[in-house]
C-alpha cells in the first residue's frame, strides 16, 4: 500500500465519494481512480464504499481507514516540508478564531516578528469548527481559539483566561443605572469575572435581561456558545433579533440604540473606556471564557512553530503584547 493509494483514497472521501471530481482534482482519469480504490480493498479485504446504483458511501472500515489515511498523509506532509525548508525559514500556518485575530493576532503577529524576523507567518481567521478541520488535514500547523475542541485527534492547551461583557446601549436607563467605568488592568489582559459587583457597573437580573433584544454572534461561535450555555443553565433562552459575524459591527449597533449584546471584554473595552456602550452585572450568569491553543497530536513542530506558541504563552500578562484591547 502506497501513498499515493492513500492520497486518492482521502480525495474521494474530500469530494463528496465522486471519482469524476475525484479524478479533476488529481488530474488524473476516472479509471485510475477506480482502479487505486479497488486496489486497496483488494489488499485490505474489507469495502471501505458501498455501492448503491451509482453512488459510493462510506463504510465503517472506509471511516477507520480515513482516519489513518488522513494522519499518515499529515506525516508526509510534514516531512516534505520541513526538508524542502532546512535550509530557509520556512512558513508558520496559524488559524484564529474571529475575535482572536481581531483582537489578539495583530499584537502577537508583531511580537512574533520581532523575535523570529527571518520567519513567514500565515495567518487565517474563520470560525473554530472550520479551523479544526484545516488542523486535521494539516492545512494548518496551529490555531488559536475560543472553544474546546471536538476532534480527539486534537490537544488543546489554554493561553488566556477572559469574560464577556453583557453590553447595553447609553440610552438604557433604568432605577439605580449608572454610568460604567472600567476598572484598571495595567498591561495584564486579562479581565476581572463579570459575575462580580463592582459598584460602578449597573446590576441586572437574568429575567429582566432576557426580555430586552439581543444582538449576538453567529451560532458556532465561541461567544455564542457559552451565551447559550450560561443561559440554558439557568433555564432561558434568547432569540436574537439580529444575528452577526462580525463583533465590531455588534459593537455599533449597541452603540445606535438597536439592542443589547454579549461580546468578549476584550472586544467592548475600546468602546466601553470611550463611553459609547455600557456594562451590565449580571450575577446569576457565568460567562468566563478560554482562548486555546491547539494543534494536531501527531503533529512535529519545527522550532519556529515552537517559537511561535512560546511567544503566545509568554506575551499574555506581561508587558511584551501589553495593550490588546
Amino acid at each position: 500500500m502506497t501513498l499515493r493509494h492513500l492520497r486518492i483514497f482521502a480525495t474521494v472521501v474530500e469530494n463528496d465519494n465522486n471519482l469524476t471530481k475525484s479524478a479533476k482534482a488529481l488530474y488524473t482519469s476516472q479509471p485510475a481512480v477506480s482502479l487505486a480504490i479497488h486496489e486497496m480493498e483488494e489488499y485490505y479485504g474489507v469495502r471501505l464504499f458501498d455501492r448503491l446504483g451509482r453512488r459510493l458511501y462510506l463504510t465503517e472500515a472506509g471511516r477507520q481507514c480515513l482516519v489513518y489515511a488522513r494522519r499518515i498523509l499529515s506525516l508526509s506532509d510534514d516531512c516534505d516540508e520541513s526538508m524542502k525548508s532546512w535550509n530557509s525559514a520556512g512558513m508558520i500556518r496559524v488559524g484564529a478564531s474571529s475575535t482572536i485575530g481581531a483582537y489578539l493576532m495583530p499584537a502577537i503577529a508583531s511580537v512574533f516578528h520581532d523575535r523570529r524576523p527571518q520567519a513567514r507567518l500565515f495567518v487565517k481567521t474563520a470560525v473554530s469548527r472550520e479551523l479544526e478541520k484545516d488542523l486535521l488535514v494539516n492545512d494548518l500547523d496551529l490555531a488559536l481559539v475560543e472553544i474546546p475542541v471536538h476532534e480527539s485527534a486534537l490537544r488543546a492547551d489554554i493561553f488566556m483566561k477572559d469574560t464577556l461583557a453583557v453590553i447595553a446601549p447609553l440610552q438604557h436607563t433604568t432605577a439605580g443605572h449608572r454610568e460604567p467605568s472600567l476598572p484598571d488592568r495595567g498591561s495584564v489582559p486579562s479581565l476581572p469575572d463579570q459575575g462580580k459587583r463592582d459598584d460602578n457597573i449597573p446590576t441586572m437580573s437574568l429575567e429582566e435581561l432576557v426580555r430586552h433584544p439581543f444582538l449576538l454572534r453567529e451560532k458556532g461561535s465561541g461567544t455564542r456558545k457559552i451565551f447559550d450555555d450560561a443561559l440554558a443553565k439557568q433555564g432561558y433562552t434568547v432569540d436574537p433579533v439580529w444575528e452577526c459575524g462580525n463583533t465590531e459591527t455588534i459593537l455599533q449597533a449597541v452603540a445606535q440604540g438597536a439592542g443589547f449584546s454579549v461580546v468578549p471584554r476584550i472586544a467592548a473595552e475600546a468602546s466601553l473606556s470611550q463611553g459609547r456602550v455600557m456594562c451590565v452585572n449580571v450575577p446569576e450568569l457565568e460567562l468566563t471564557q478560554n482562548f486555546y491553543i491547539v494543534r494536531h497530536r501527531d503533529k512535529i513542530f519545527s522550532p519556529g512553530m515552537e517559537d511561535f506558541v512560546e511567544t503566545v504563552k509568554a506575551g499574555f500578562g506581561q508587558a511584551e503584547i501589553a495593550g490588546m484591547g
